[in-house]
């Protein structure tokens, strides 16, 4: 073998060995995205450069003909290999399946199988003559048809590669951006050089620059090692994470101009990326407003069952200097959040609306026994008293018209409610019997305890509405219940503040409130729970107490409970009718009572009514702890109660009065109790309201017939 130095053998070899470094380099990053193909890649160009370097070393035919051979072992694998990394460090190795990789080296291999074999199938090469080129001996080839489809299938190879980073280099962030512009200034390098080769316009006749300019590649890819951290940070490609997003991604150039949609952006406006790029943003969706980081937007698109709501997410894009580029906008689907708000939005009215009817329901029930027993008396011809029984239908039409009234101001703001003289302790415990079904009921079927406690004083009357302070009490019960999730304790308690006013107290340990929550507790329309509609509120309940010529203040801390304090005058017109209590029947009578515990004034006539009729003498009393003292007598052998009759519930003055005297109870209630409830245990009958006149003299009958039963009993 005949040696020669050529002046190109030494650059060679440094490119080779700087090749091989890169090799060892890369390899260590084995994990990194695309390290393995650019092993390979810079491993053949090391042997490409290093066969070159001993094939012009060699100045006899043969052993210039065996290195060419040996750099067709490396020469065909490197168009794919770039090709293949470039897929995969662009983020888009999905579509290159091991299968398809190996279908891409059949045709390098045939290449490699032809070189060794062209003495025998001259498609790749069918001669090749010595020539003195500058005093060197080098090798003129001529190539076969084979070569030139080799030469187009590298050229495909090495064109797809530099097409997958144009878009890196077009749209990352500057560091990918600097990554990829290296390794595409290095990579295009020897694609030039072998195409100034092939064609003929090289200004060194019939040497191959394609090696030397491989030692570009060396040069940008080392760069990239060293001071852009190649492979430490792969750029994961656009169209795995800007397209891949579900959400809409909309990028504005600092002159409000479209600069960049993702797919997901082009099916939210409908429209694909070239009828949005390049258009004002504010023309194209008016609907978002550029700038104003803080406020929130949405963008509704599309109608029926195809509308959508998005959440409009806007940032600023800044340069290295900190510059402000443009905008980022996201679009976020908030479509399926806000059916379930509106899900609950409809659940949480139902409720109101339960609540509602069932405080109309106790009211109407009152009122149609006012209506339904003296209207079956007259009817009947049975009745003793035809101007009675006309003024209880009378008053009865009354409370029924005044409750309508009442109703058509409900929610009304601008309506101020005439103040009365208002008993705060009866008002208050009608409230806690009204709002039962969510402290107790409602709590007892979601297992929780509120453990209601009542301290109340001896207080003068206020000036108020008894509506409106009826509505203020439910209210505050069920802010109370709603900050005791898992239970606790709920506190209600009155007093005599001083001569002219009066304090009510509703206290929980629930989750309490921060000071921002405070300031705003009482301003219209704020909420910490999902709007319900149209109702009392906070700032309702302060702006009526204001009117009254009262105070409401809140202290509560996060985690430590919440306690509202609510200041009313006290009544300082004449003084209130009194209309509650009938006479007691003298004691000649003893063993003819019953006891009739009602706050309810045609109710109470009603049954007084019944009563009578039955040959007893009937006691009214407006007050549950002013019943259980006259029962405690033990001149009464019956006690119909009504089980939210103020002072003392109708249950509790049954247990008490039951073990201090014989007594048969009847329950007298217009709420739907459960069988278990056990505020049943205390009574022997129960009368549902509303009933007429028939089916309270029957249960009458059958207490008495249960009292002297057991009375007769030895």
């Amino acid at each position: 073998m005949d040696w020669q130095f050529t002046p190109y053998t030494p650059f060679l070899l440094i490119t080779s060995f700087a090749c091989l470094v890169l090799t060892a380099f890369v390899f260590r990053r084995r994990r990194s995205t695309g390290s393995m193909a650019a092993t390979g890649l810079f491993a053949a160009i090391s042997g490409w450069n290093l066969a070159y370097a001993f094939e012009l070393s060699c100045s006899n035919l043969p052993a210039q003909m065996l290195w060419a051979n040996v750099e067709y072992i490396f020469i065909p694998v490197v168009p794919v290999l770039w090709f293949v990394f470039t897929i995969q460090f662009t983020g888009r190795g999905r579509w290159l399946p091991r299968w398809l990789i190996a279908l891409l080296f059949i045709e390098p291999a045939m290449v490699i199988f032809l070189a060794w074999g062209s003495e025998i199938y001259p498609y790749l090469r069918v001669g090749a003559n010595q020539i003195d080129v500058g005093g060197s001996i080098l090798v003129e080839w001529q190539y076969g048809t084979f070569f030139w489809i080799h030469t187009a299938y590298a050229y495909v190879m090495m064109l797809l590669g530099t097409f997958m980073l144009v878009p890196v280099i077009l749209r990352s962030p500057f560091l990918y951006k600097a990554q990829a512009f290296f390794v595409l200034v290095g990579t295009l390098a020897p694609w030039i050089a072998n195409a100034i080769y092939l064609s003929g316009l090289s200004p060194f006749p019939h040497l191959d620059l394609t090696p030397f300019a491989f030692s570009l590649v060396s040069i940008a890819v080392a760069f990239g090692l060293l001071r852009l951290h190649f492979l430490d940070v792969v750029p994961v490609a656009r169209d795995m994470v800007v397209e891949g997003l579900w959400e809409g991604v909309i990028v504005i150039g600092i002159n409000g101009l479209i600069i960049d949609v993702n797919r997901a952006a082009e099916k939210i406006l409908r429209r694909n990326a070239g009828e949005l790029i390049g258009r004002d943003l504010l023309s194209t969706v008016p609907e978002v407003t550029l700038g104003n980081l803080d406020a929130e937007q949405e963008l509704v698109v599309g109608d029926g069952d195809e509308r959508r709501t998005y959440e409009v997410l806007q940032s600023p894009v800044h340069d290295r200097r900190g510059e402000r580029r443009g905008d980022l906008i996201v679009l976020h689907d908030l479509t399926l959040r806000k059916e379930a708000e509106e899900e609950r939005v409809r659940a949480q009215r139902l409720g109101a609306a339960h609540e509602l009817a069932s405080g109309i329901s106790h009211n109407l029930n009152n009122i149609l026994i006012g209506i339904m027993a003296p209207a079956q008396r007259l009817r009947d011809g049975e009745s003793s008293d035809l101007r009675r029984d006309a003024d209880i239908i009378v008053a009865a039409a009354q409370r029924a018209q005044d409750l309508v009234a009442r109703l058509s101001r409900s929610g009304r703001s601008d309506h101020a409610e005439p103040t009365q003289a208002v008993d705060v302790n009866a008002v208050l415990l009608e409230a806690v019997e009204a709002a039962r079904s969510r402290w107790q009921d409602e709590a007892v079927r979601r297992g929780v305890i509120i453990d209601l406690q009542t301290d109340l004083g001896i207080v003068p009357l206020a000036k108020a509405d008894p509506t409106g302070l009826h509505d203020i009490f439910v209210n505050l019960i069920f802010n109370s219940v709603d900050a005791m999730p898992a239970g606790g304790q709920l506190s209600l308690s009155t007093l005599a503040a001083d001569e002219s006013s009066l304090l009510i107290t509703v206290s929980d340990d629930g989750a309490g409130m921060d000071e921002a929550v405070q300031r705003r507790i009482f301003e219209p329309f704020f909420t910490t729970k999902v709007d319900v509609g149209s109702g009392l509120g906070l700032a309702t309940a302060y702006r009526a107490i204001r009117d009254w010529g009262g105070d409401v203040s809140v202290d509560s801390q996060p985690g430590a409970g919440t306690t509202f304090r609510i200041r009313i005058p006290a009544w300082d017109g004449p003084p209130p009718v009194e209309i509650t209590t009938v006479e007691a029947v003298p004691d000649e009578h003893a063993g003819r009572r019953i006891l009739i515990a009602e706050d309810e004034g045609i109710v109470a006539m009603v049954l007084e009514d019944c009563v009578r009729r039955l040959g007893y003498h009937p006691d009214v009393i407006d007050r549950g702890d002013l019943a259980l003292e006259r029962l405690r007598s033990g001149r009464y052998g019956v006690a119909i109660l009504d089980l939210g009759i103020p002072g003392l519930t109708g249950d509790e003055v049954a247990r008490q009065a039951k073990l201090d005297c014989d007594l048969t109870t009847v329950l007298m209630t217009g709420w739907s109790l459960a069988p278990q409830d056990p505020r049943l245990e205390s009574f022997d009958l129960s009368l549902q309201k509303p009933f007429d006149a028939r089916e309270a003299e029957a249960m009458i009958a059958r207490a008495i017939d249960l009292q002297q039963g057991e009375s007769q009993t030895p």
